[in-house]
């Protein structure tokens, strides 16, 4: 699966991402966010600056090669996330509001 990009999006100049995710309609990401493979971003979320998902919880101490145990992280529509924030492989409700550090559903 490829990256998937909705219409209109704002997407900052300075973005690292990996091949796949997927970012809804109408959502903003900022600068210097880096977004791993098994993200999905629903429609109209902002992602502050700085914000990194990770999706390899390092199980056994070392990276994972194996994409097939990396974990997925579901972000719902209407979700802002904080400028610096952590994002573990985790499902955050529609409407939520994040800072700092998300580590559970």
């Amino acid at each position: 699966m490829a990256a998937q990009l909705m219409m209109i999006l704002s997407l900052a100049p300075s973005l690292r991402y990996r091949k796949t995710f997927k970012i809804g309609k109408r959502s903003k990401i900022q600068s210097h966010t880096f977004i791993c493979e098994f993200v999905t971003i629903g429609d109209d979320c902002f992602i502050g600056h700085g914000v990194m998902f990770a999706n390899d919880l390092f199980k056994t101490g070392t990276p994972d090669p194996d994409p097939d145990s990396w974990g997925r992280t579901l972000i719902e529509s209407n979700v802002s996330i904080g400028s610096n924030a952590t994002i573990l492989p985790v499902k955050i409700c529609s409407g939520a509001v994040v800072g700092g550090r998300c580590s559970r559903d």
